[in-house]
């Protein structure tokens, strides 16, 4: 299992999803239900990562099932901050918003506060993608503080990309900037490239929104990246958005 989400952590994820499905198989085989559990809910969200999105959400609601027969709480939430990241990727955004708000809940009571930046980053881009942009900010601003409390770049990364999306929409173009640079920063700092793909999404999507001729370049590195990395989901995003030519900038939004 050690071996496996190592190689989910690297974001080698071919190898990952591999692994984890003969630790899945494994444990069914022990009927160990709460390895089980964690199994799948790593296999779901490294497939999740990886493009498969309906095997992810398979996986996913079966370790959901595992824990919620088991006496985890804080497991049971992390699966389903899980499924709600996945809903999202699909489009189902009022189900993701529900599954990470009662995830936050959760963590709160348990003093998680990963957790709970975790949860508030995915319920702010849930709402973000319902273009609910105010309600989405607080949820935004209170992952940053705490991931910025707890030292965690990666994560960092992700929600100040986050927050400069929300920017995007609002047309506040400068400080949508200053998050790019600062979350790119950031990935490049801990060397993670699929970070790096959403910052050239994010900076393509910036100019695109401003009817700049150069967001072409980033939706290009963005594919080219996407290709190496094998992310089927940023793939599909940047070839979607290289066919566009001026756009507002809601009919791009990343979830």
């Amino acid at each position: 299992m050690g071996t496996a989400m190592c190689a989910r952590g690297l974001e080698k994820y071919p190898e990952a999803i591999r692994l984890l499905k003969r630790c899945s198989t494994a444990y069914k085989n022990s009927r160990d239900k709460e390895g089980r559990a964690y199994a799948l809910w790593g296999l779901g969200t490294t497939q999740r990562f990886a493009g498969h999105l309906q095997q992810a959400e398979r996986h996913l609601r079966q370790s959901l099932r595992l824990y919620a027969m088991s006496r985890d709480p804080g497991g049971l939430a992390y699966a389903r901050c899980g499924l709600g990241g996945t809903l999202r990727m699909r489009g189902r955004y009022g189900e993701s918003e529900k599954l990470y708000r009662q995830a936050c809940s959760v963590f709160k009571k348990l003093g998680d506060r990963f957790g709970e930046a975790y949860s508030h980053c995915g319920q702010g881009n849930a709402l973000r993608m319902q273009e609910k942009i105010q309600p989405a900010l607080p949820h935004m601003a209170k992952a940053e503080s705490l991931y910025r409390r707890l030292g965690q770049k990666g994560p960092l990364g992700f929600v100040l990309w986050s927050r400069a999306q929300a920017d995007i929409f609002q047309g506040k173009f400068k400080s949508a900037k200053k998050r790019l640079v600062e979350s790119r920063r950031i990935f490049n700092s801990v060397n993670d490239p699929r970070g790096a793909v959403y910052c050239d999404l994010g900076e393509g999507q910036l100019y695109l929104s401003q009817g700049l001729a150069r967001h072409a370049s980033f939706f290009r590195r963005a594919l080219r990246k996407s290709q190496q990395l094998k992310l089927r989901f940023e793939q599909a995003h940047a070839r979607r958005a290289l066919r566009l030519k001026k756009s507002p900038c809601k009919i791009i939004q990343i979830p």
